[in-house]
């Protein structure tokens, strides 16, 4: 039944305190001006439909960050953090700042933690961890919930605008990550999203030197490698304190040099010996160690039966190389240019055998050993059938008559 005024009778005799009514009208505006502002942003871009999914995808990528619960075992390393946030957080070259990083070094040398503490806490950090099975593409799309490239650009280009900085994407790309198409298309993303259209700073990170061969950037990435532990890092206080964490107790001097002597400066081979150690003890934790670097010699050993280096086994010189790095000293390495095939093709046969004696520095661009002990057994590997047993290789008599020599 309805009152003369048009209102239900039943309506009319319950009046809404003044203090809801206006919380009520609050609550409206407040609406109105969030979809007031959503479809602004729309318009900017030609669109006027309300799209949860694009809202969705903005509040994802504004809202991802890196969080670490502790830093109780990690080992500053000042220089290298503070060098790596000029390179992704405040770059001094303008023309810098939209380019591509690639974070490389070799397995268990503190990439990962390195990174973590850099963006520890930083908002807006999607950390993207690449298969062999999607593309770069596949797997923001999969994050974000969303499938359409335009899309994911209008998401950057909003979470920016809230932020107040950059959106990062960090793709993380294991050693076992291999697929070449799939390198290349996170080259080809960063490219577009990083650089032309320059919607996020894209941060690379790779075990291996020969992964990230593939992400080339075009000419727009910087290289930033992430070396070893030296023997005196680990001297430091906080280094014997995370020992002591790790082990259980205070780790003497003498058991440090042996753990080097062993893995070098792989801070997460350290970790895994000493948390070995800590219940079977440091001599079976070491002599386990030891028996898979024996291993990974041994694997190295057969690449020249394999393959060797470069196409179609061009270059099978795996063997001779592996003892000139042993006849020069462990400190020093080979210089790159004592060999005939490049750095890469090197890396990625590595990579595929699954062994790394031996990595090139990009650093000083010389091969070295991994360890003192492996630079100790190199020169023990023996050459195989078809192993070339030096460089370059002798010409056989005929030819040397032939050119009067």
């Amino acid at each position: 039944m309805c009152s003369a005024n048009g209102v239900s009778s039943s309506t009319a005799d319950r009046q809404i305190p003044a203090s809801k009514a206006r919380y009520i009208i609050g609550i409206g505006f407040g609406t109105v001006a969030s979809f007031g502002s959503f479809v602004y942003f729309h318009q900017q871009r030609g669109s006027l439909t309300w799209n949860y999914a694009l809202e969705g995808a903005i509040r994802t990528i504004t809202s991802s960050q890196v969080r670490v619960r502790s830093f109780k075992d990690n080992i500053p390393r000042d220089e290298l953090f503070e060098e790596l946030k000029d390179i992704i957080l405040f770059p001094q070259d303008a023309e810098c700042k939209s380019w591509l990083v690639s974070v490389t070094g070799n397995h268990m040398v503190g990439k990962s933690q390195l990174l973590s503490q850099l963006l520890n806490g930083r908002k807006g950090v999607l950390h993207i961890h690449m298969s062999n099975e999607t593309t770069p593409q596949e797997e923001v799309s999969s994050i974000l919930g969303i499938e359409n490239a335009g899309h994911v650009a209008l998401a950057l280009a909003e979470a920016e605008r809230r932020l107040g900085h950059k959106p990062i994407l960090l793709f993380d790309i294991h050693e076992r990550v291999t697929d070449a198409r799939i390198l290349d298309a996170v080259s080809g993303f960063a490219k577009t999203f990083g650089y032309d259209k320059a919607l996020a700073k894209v941060v690379v990170m790779a075990s291996i030197a020969a992964t990230a061969d593939h992400i080339t950037g075009d000419g727009r990435k910087i290289d930033f490698f992430v070396p070893e532990f030296t023997r005196s890092e680990l001297d430091s206080v906080e280094a014997k304190r995370v020992f002591e964490m790790w082990y259980g107790k205070p780790v003497p001097d003498s058991d440090v040099d042996r753990i080097f002597d062993l893995v070098g400066g792989r801070i997460g081979h350290i970790k895994g010996i000493l948390s070995s150690a800590k219940t079977k003890g440091l001599d079976e934790a070491l002599a386990s160690m030891e028996k898979v670097l024996v291993r990974a010699l041994t694997r190295y050993g057969k690449i020249d039966e394999s393959g060797g280096f470069g196409h179609d086994g061009q270059y099978r010189v795996a063997v001779w190389l592996a003892h000139q790095v042993a006849h020069c000293p462990f400190e020093q390495c080979l210089p790159e240019d004592s060999i005939p095939v490049q750095a890469e093709e090197v890396g990625k046969t590595l990579r595929d055998v699954r062994t790394h004696p031996i990595f090139f520095d990009p650093r000083i661009e010389r091969y070295c050993a991994r360890s003192p002990f492996v630079h100790r057994h190199l020169a023990a590997i023996p050459f195989q059938p078809h192993s070339l047993r030096e460089w370059p290789p002798a010409q056989p008599r005929s030819l040397k008559r032939l050119s009067g020599a």
